[in-house]
């Protein structure tokens, strides 16, 4: 039960921080305007030193920068935790199949992501950067066929991990109560045979006092 509880805590923590990434991912590029249309004196003066088109490419890469490297590190952290999740679910479960299924595809699919996915859309990502928007085409066009991908993978991840929570969470309620029954007949069946045992040991009394006290008449006269 508590490799169980320890299990659903893991998937916890790794659905929050995925969609912490996403939050964090998606504030960088805004910041950039904020940074850029902000009441700083010092950063306007210096944005306006590389015009405001440079001033904007610059931020806009060092948000990038930030992004890949978070992604980064997070894959390899998602790639810890999903295995650590599958290893305990494996033997917590017996190797319960749809357990197994559903962490297996969460682990699976992390595995991918960084492995396959993150350093296409890094590589392709540094390309672009400050490439203007008519050139580089191909290059903009497979960026964001890698980041469509990257992110119906993170959708279907963050899917599983909702379905395994759901599953862990019933099948543990169902393991309780199968318990809570199965030590309530128990109870129940030691108190039956408590309470058949004095009636059984009245019996042997009587026929022992029977035993004890017999009847001689027919000898006697």
């Amino acid at each position: 039960m508590h490799t169980r509880r320890l299990a659903c805590l893991l998937l916890g923590v790794w659905i929050g921080c995925s969609l912490f990434m996403i939050v964090v991912a998606t504030s960088n590029f805004s910041l950039v305007e904020r940074v850029l249309h902000g009441n700083n004196k010092q950063v306007q003066f210096q944005v306006e030193a590389l015009s405001q088109e440079g001033g904007r490419l610059l931020l806009r890469y060092v948000a990038s920068e930030m992004n890949r490297f978070y992604f980064h590190s997070w894959g390899l952290t998602q790639i810890g935790l999903g295995l650590l999740v599958f290893l305990i679910l494996l033997f917590a479960t017996n190797g319960n199949k749809p357990v197994i299924v559903l962490s297996g595809g969460m682990l699976l699919l992390v595995t991918l992501m960084h492995f396959l996915l993150t350093p296409e859309i890094t590589a392709l990502g540094r390309v672009i950067d400050y490439a203007p928007a008519n050139r580089l085409t191909g290059e903009r066009e497979q960026f964001w066929r890698y980041h469509k991908m990257y992110s119906l993978f993170e959708v279907a991840k963050l899917v599983l991990g909702v379905l395994l929570s759901v599953w862990l969470l019933v099948d543990s309620r169902g393991t309780q109560q199968d318990g809570r029954r199965h030590r309530r007949h128990r109870s129940r069946r030691r108190s039956a045979e408590g309470s058949a045992a004095p009636a059984a040991g009245s019996g042997e009394a009587a026929q022992v006092d029977k035993v004890d006290h017999p009847d001689h008449s027919h000898v006697d006269g």
